[in-house]
């Protein structure tokens, strides 16, 4: 994936991690293209948020949720909207073409405060997800992970993933 794909991103800490300041949507395109992926989030009348960060040159775009009851994820401390809102590592898709990513987008004043002060902690939280997700997704009964495997959008992504 190329670099230029995020604009508005910086490099945390090793070259391998990057991340983009600015939330942005998914285009309709992206949606058609996995329209038969029932673990992909899509929503009729809006979009979602998407937070855009790169690990080992591969794209992915981790939706802002409200409620996520799982620990795969980064969970805001002080959101207005809810105790469980934050980026749910699980659904994050890999964003195969630059025509996929949309328009900047706004989130909650709050939200976007955290994301833009605590980058680092959830690039190296999303990595972490990265490589345990290839390691369960190899043998899923040894890491009894088979219901992270089925519920999870990366599971459309092998192949980019190089499993």
């Amino acid at each position: 994936m190329s670099h230029s794909l995020l604009r508005g991103a910086f490099f945390l800490g090793v070259s391998r991690l990057k991340i983009d300041k600015k939330p942005k949507h998914l285009t309709r395109a992206f949606y058609k293209a996995y329209a038969g992926c029932g673990e992909i989030l899509q929503k009729e009348h809006r979009q979602y948020c998407m937070a855009l960060l790169e690990v080992d040159g591969i794209l992915f775009a981790i939706p802002f949720r409200t409620h996520i009851r799982h620990k795969h994820s980064y969970i805001f401390k002080d959101s207005s909207r809810s105790d469980q809102s934050g980026l749910d590592f699980t659904k994050a898709v890999v964003v195969t073409d630059p025509r996929y990513i949309g328009e900047e987008t706004l989130i909650d004043s709050g939200e976007y405060a955290e994301f833009l002060k605590k980058q680092d902690v959830i690039a190296r939280r999303f990595d972490k997800f990265i490589r345990d997700y290839k390691k369960w997704a190899v043998d899923p009964a040894k890491y009894h992970a088979e219901r992270i495997i089925a519920f999870s959008a990366l599971q459309y992504f092998h192949a980019e993933l190089g499993l």
